[in-house]
């Protein structure tokens, strides 16, 4: 069976490698999955919400009584943050009734990870939007993550203020497995793959993603699929490839970061070669010397990633009668 031809066409948009860029994790940083990945998810999560804010409405208007009105129109808060304190907070929606007056107002918050000091920023913004805008505000927090999405629910306390934020988790987002349903909205079906990443149907909406990128003229296509496959573990990833192809960096993001770790692991590799190369030789010619070594002793030298010291055993086995004489600096 033919496999399917790439998906996306090799023209970048200005848009996109501004978007791209931003991805890029500082340095120093770390990851649990890949270098950057938790950044570019973050900041595509970011993107995708802003340029489609009635996923809102369709994740939480069952339970968030303000969404429930039909006509709801969303405009971005551009509003300069205070010049008091930084309120860099991720994306804030104004929401408006079908006439244009102001409902309410929606801090929303990208969470991967726990981090505490956030139930004192999310209480920030949550103020400084009510103080500016003058109307209700509340905190919706976005978390792809089962564990992160329950701490983020709160409650936090705040002395005589108590926060419970808006949760949109992987229970609230449907996994989307029909290729015609991811079809309909892509935004939502790159949400559902990363809500359900870690389930076991992670394939089915990974497969439903695929079928909705290709062919699309989204701008960040490529990058979406990049991100996936590089969240996914690696039973997943290799299944999606032995059924698709193996996976191919698609965005400047993942190009640059993919080749950065094929360097890095050619270098591990031909350093693991050299220090296996050495431990072999001190091992075959204390052998030919008839110096025995326990079991222990010959893991010892193998499991060795010290160059230096690997070198300094093999001169020391040339002429060493026992092993007390190789081993002596360790």
């Amino acid at each position: 069976m033919d496999r399917p031809a790439n998906p996306w066409a090799t023209s970048t948009t200005h848009r996109s490698r501004i978007l791209a860029k931003s991805f890029t994790r500082p340095p120093g940083t770390q990851s649990a999955t890949s270098p950057c990945v938790p950044s570019a998810l973050h900041e595509m999560l970011v993107e995708l919400l802003r340029r489609s804010p009635d996923l809102v409405c369709l994740l939480l208007g069952d339970r968030l009584p303000s969404l429930r009105r039909k006509g709801l129109r969303f405009d971005t808060d551009h509003t300069r943050g205070s010049n008091v304190i930084e309120v860099g907070n991720d994306l804030v929606l104004k929401v408006r009734d079908r006439r244009g007056k102001l409902v309410c107002a929606l801090v929303i918050e990208v969470q991967l990870h726990r981090k505490p000091a956030k139930a004192r920023t999310w209480a920030l913004y949550a103020a400084w939007a009510h103080y500016r805008l003058r109307c209700p505000v509340h905190v919706v927090v976005i978390a792809v993550d089962a564990s992160v999405a329950k701490w983020a629910a709160g409650p936090f306390c705040i002395g005589d203020m108590t926060l419970r934020p808006w949760v949109i988790g992987p229970e609230h987002i449907e996994p989307i497995t029909s290729i015609t349903k991811a079809r309909r909205s892509i935004d939502l079906a790159f949400l559902s793959s990363m809500a359900h990443r870690d389930s076991p149907v992670a394939k089915d909406v990974g497969r439903a993603l695929l079928g909705a990128l290709r062919g699309s003229s989204d701008e960040h296509a490529g990058l979406m699929w990049d991100i996936f496959v590089t969240s996914v573990d690696a039973a997943v990833r290799r299944a999606i490839e032995m059924e698709f192809g193996d996976w191919v960096p698609q965005s400047d993001w993942a190009k640059k970061h993919y080749s950065k770790g094929r360097r890095e692991g050619k270098a591990e590799g031909r350093r693991e070669g050299k220090t296996e190369g050495e431990a072999n030789a001190v091992l075959l010619l204390l052998k030919v010397r008839r110096i025995r070594l326990t079991k222990a002793q010959q893991h010892r030298v193998h499991a060795c990633r010290d160059i230096r010291r690997l070198r300094a055993w093999l001169r020391r086995a040339v002429t060493a009668t026992t092993v007390a004489e190789v081993f002596r600096d360790a």
